[in-house]
């Protein structure tokens, strides 16, 4: 939970693919989750190393 937020990620079972949701307070409040969860898979995916310093 973010300041009365929270974003899920979840694999899909039969693609290879993700699914992100997010909700929040406000429309803009889940967007800035929902887009910055996407920016951590995204970065997972790519093997950059991000994660290690989270």
């Amino acid at each position: 939970f973010e300041d009365g937020g929270w974003a899920q990620v979840l694999p899909d079972a039969t693609e290879p693919l993700v699914h992100v949701f997010a909700e929040g307070p406000t429309d803009e409040h889940a967007a800035r989750l929902e887009e910055k969860y996407t920016a951590l898979v995204a970065e997972i995916i790519a093997g950059d190393g991000a994660t290690e310093t989270r």
